[in-house]
């Protein structure tokens, strides 16, 4: 497993393939074997994603190739592409593409997990820089801007995420309260809230866009997402480490996961906000990232250890 904190983990379309990855580069598995999957480069001048520091990743599949795609936004600002078949190891599918400035890729998210014959994927990623841009990803891993957006200095965009209906994209200042809702394909402002959790470490959107869940100063809170009024607080001790902690739905939106600072994660139930399942971490200490997953009818929850400078595991449910 990673020999560092594992800042992000992702389960890829079909719950085929799980990513950790952090300070230590990224690690990635098969889910049904649980083996590790190696990862080989084809651009020999590709730095190989163990030996970077990888703060965020995320999938998509192209049904046109079969392929499930990694996605890692790396410390310097650049996204390396790596795409997996059956019948070959995983490698690049081209260059990696830099940001304008050598800052980290925060967060990111696609509008769908799951591209049809045909399609682009569309992919939303913000940047330390107080940026955020959208990109289409095409089958034959061809990546090209849409639009960037520079807010002031007053919103970091600590997460993106998009709106499934509307293609539009929902993004979340870490601090402030501020959250801005942008045009899916030209970036502009449909309208700017700033009455939001003055603290959003984290953010998950249900599947109907009308609530949302936030890793606050408070713990985990539920929102209204059209008013962003408080619905309720989750049960959980005091915070120990304010480092923000993943927060994710499953079950079809009737629970959350969400990380902790005391060894282990916690499935809440959204409508009373009670813990319904511990799950322990066996190392103890920060938990920090979070993934859930449906498989046919099962629903996958992976956790991760988060420690600074010692090996850590992922954990799945």
């Amino acid at each position: 497993g990673p020999q560092d904190a594992i800042m992000s983990l992702a389960f890829s379309a079909q719950s085929r393939f799980l990513a950790a990855a952090g300070p230590g580069g990224v690690v990635v598995w098969n889910v049904e074997s649980l083996r590790n999957v190696p990862l080989t480069s084809k651009h020999g001048e590709t730095e190989l994603p163990e030996r970077t520091t990888i703060p965020a990743a995320t999938w998509i599949y192209f049904s046109e190739t079969a392929c499930h795609v990694l996605v890692l936004g790396t410390w310097d600002g650049s996204l390396q592409l790596w795409d997996y078949n059956p019948e070959r190891s995983v490698r690049t599918v081209r260059k990696s593409v830099a940001h304008t400035s050598a800052v980290q890729v925060v967060s990111m998210d696609f509008l769908q997990q799951e591209v049809p014959m045909g399609g682009r994927a569309k992919l939303a990623t913000s940047f330390a820089d107080h940026s955020v841009s959208v990109w289409t990803l095409s089958a034959d891993g061809e990546l090209k801007k849409t639009f960037s957006v520079a807010f002031d200095k007053v919103i970091m965009p600590k997460t993106v995420q998009f709106d499934s209906t509307t293609g539009n994209l929902y993004v979340f200042a870490f601090h402030g309260g501020s959250v801005v809702f942008l045009d899916g394909l030209t970036g502009n402002i449909i309208w700017t809230k700033k009455n939001g959790p003055a603290v959003m470490g984290s953010v998950s959107l249900d599947q109907t866009c009308e609530q949302f869940a936030a890793c606050t100063s408070q713990g985990f809170e539920l929102f209204d997402l059209d008013r962003l009024t408080h619905i309720r607080a989750f049960s959980c001790e005091p915070v120990l480490i304010s480092v923000p902690k993943n927060i994710q739905f499953s079950d079809y939106g009737t629970t959350v996961v969400g990380g902790t600072d005391r060894g282990s994660a916690l499935v809440y139930d959204v409508e009373n906000g009670r813990v319904i399942q511990t799950l322990s971490y066996h190392r103890g200490g920060l938990v920090q990232a979070v993934a859930t997953s449906t498989k046919e009818n099962d629903f996958l929850v992976a956790i991760g250890g988060s420690n600074a400078n010692q090996a850590c595991d992922v954990i799945l449910w």
